[in-house]
Order: C-alpha cells, then sequence, then structure tokens
C-alpha cells in the first residue's frame, strides 16, 4: 500500500468462476509450465540445438585452423628438407673438387722423374688457385703420357 498515492489508478479483477487469479509468482510459473509444458519444451530444445549446432560449427573452424597450422608446419619441413638437401649437395659437389685436386696433384707427381721437373697440368687451375709459373723442359726429355683420371671413389 505504500507504493500507492493519490492519482493512482487501481483496476481490480473481476472475479469469475471460469477465470482463476493467482497470487503467488511460483504458483503462476508452475501454472504457466504445466498449461504450455510442450511449447516451452519445444523452445526450449530449439535453443539448446542451436547452441550444440554453433559449437559444433566452432569446433569445425577450430579443426580448420589447426589443419591450416598442420599444412603450414609440413611446408615449413619440406623447405628445410630441400634446403638441407642442397646444402648437402653442394658439400659433396665441394668434396667431389677437392677429390679432382688431389687425384691430379697425385697424377703430376706420378709423372715426376727423379732429375726432371712435372710439366704444367693439361687442365686450367680453378678460380681460388693460381695456376704454377710454367718452366721449360729440355726437347731431349720426353714426358710420359698421362695417365687416364679415375673417377672419384665414395670411400667404402
Amino acid at each position: 500500500l505504500n507504493e500507492f498515492s493519490n492519482g493512482t489508478k487501481l483496476i481490480l479483477p473481476v472475479i469469475k468462476k471460469t477465470r482463476y487469479f493467482l497470487l503467488d509468482s511460483d504458483v503462476a510459473t508452475v501454472y504457466h509450465q504445466a498449461k504450455f509444458y510442450y511449447q516451452i519444451l519445444e523452445e526450449s530444445l530449439k535453443e539448446s540445438f542451436l547452441l550444440v549446432q554453433n559449437e559444433i560449427k566452432k569446433g569445425n573452424k577450430a579443426n580448420e585452423r589447426i589443419e591450416e597450422l598442420r599444412k603450414a608446419e609440413e611446408l615449413r619441413k619440406a623447405a628445410e628438407l630441400k634446403k638441407a638437401e642442397e646444402l648437402r649437395k653442394a658439400e659433396q659437389l665441394r668434396i667431389q673438387a677437392q677429390q679432382r685436386q688431389m687425384q691430379q696433384r697425385q697424377m703430376q707427381q706420378r709423372q715426376v722423374q727423379p732429375g726432371t721437373q712435372a710439366a704444367p697440368p693439361a687442365q686450367a687451375a680453378p678460380p681460388a688457385q693460381a695456376a704454377p709459373p710454367a718452366q721449360a723442359t729440355p726437347p731431349a726429355q720426353a714426358t710420359p703420357p698421362a695417365q687416364p683420371a679415375r673417377p672419384p671413389t665414395s670411400g667404402r
């Protein structure tokens, strides 16, 4: 009654035998839920299904993102493997070049006989090394024929 003041219009319900007025809010809630049980259940299930579908979509998006990250990781690993393979091949080529140089030096040392000097190499020296100065050999002495170069061994 403290909420009422002068000028407030108060409408009182007309009580009929066919209409009921529930005075307690808990009783009114239970009455409403009992009377409209199936409609309330249907709405509640629709909301739950929508929430489940949204969570599934979020899960799919997360799975797609995980898949993208996995593919990116695979590409990165493939690039690293390719780079490592290129480095390995470059190292093999460098080792083979060193082996060829060693074989050429051995061939030159084999060609040198006591009291004579080695003939200049038949191939040009690599740019990293300067060619040794050529010395004239006496025309009376012939150099032995060069042996064919052997293919590099793999060390096995």
